[in-house]
């Protein structure tokens, strides 16, 4: 009996050293990854916030209507896209907007041959396909009033994956008396050459 009770006496202790070596594993691994996981958010949302305020001063800076041409007549349809034009506007963007990465305007490139692929198909719209609205507010308004929202926005949702992270800043809405939780806006970011730099605005195309 005195065996039985010495050798439960020893398991037992040894099962406590194991217990107590796991949780210290896993609040380490958790202090590791909190710092990081922070830090992340932090950049990209500064990243964010330094794109919209540059944007809100120099938005004219961004015309749009130089990208696309009239094939028959100037500023007429049917329409196609000045890819010189396009050329030009990307490296405007590459020299004074680092917050917009390689990402964005590959992932731009492809939106400009979508549009251009529907103008082959309404060759009489006088709005160009995919030219009636901000591409970086996703609205027909001024940038100030996005980033007024942005401001007072309770909460960005920020997920993380290695290099790649979605953001969604949202809002409050009152529906039939009640709250709701909406997003403002989408972005879709990269890390660049160690940088967080934005890769997308709104939904994917």
């Amino acid at each position: 009996m005195k065996i039985l009770i010495t050798f439960l006496s020893i398991v037992l202790f040894f099962a406590a050293c194991n217990n107590e070596k796991s949780t210290a594993t896993q609040e380490k691994t958790t202090a590791v990854e909190s710092p990081n996981l922070q830090e992340d958010s932090a950049a990209i949302r500064k990243t964010i916030t330094d794109f919209y305020d540059w944007y809100l001063v120099n938005w004219d800076k961004f015309p749009t209507t130089g990208l696309y041409k009239g094939i028959k007549k100037t500023d007429m349809p049917p329409y196609q896209i000045d890819w010189k034009a396009v050329d030009k506007y990307h490296n405007f963007i590459k020299e004074s907007v680092p917050q917009l990465g390689n990402t964005f305007i590959e992932t731009q490139k492809k939106f400009f041959q979508q549009c251009d692929q529907e103008f082959k198909k309404d060759t009489e719209g006088e709005i160009p396909y995919g030219f009636d609205y901000d591409w970086y507010t996703n609205s027909q308004e001024e940038p100030k009033y996005l980033i007024d929202e942005m401001k007072n926005s309770h909460n960005w949702k920020t997920f993380v994956s290695g290099d790649d992270a979605t953001v969604e800043v949202m809002r409050w809405r009152e529906d039939n008396g009640q709250k709701k939780e909406e997003p403002i806006i989408k972005f879709g970011m990269k890390k660049e050459a160690g940088k967080w730099t934005i890769a997308r605005i709104g939904e994917p195309y």
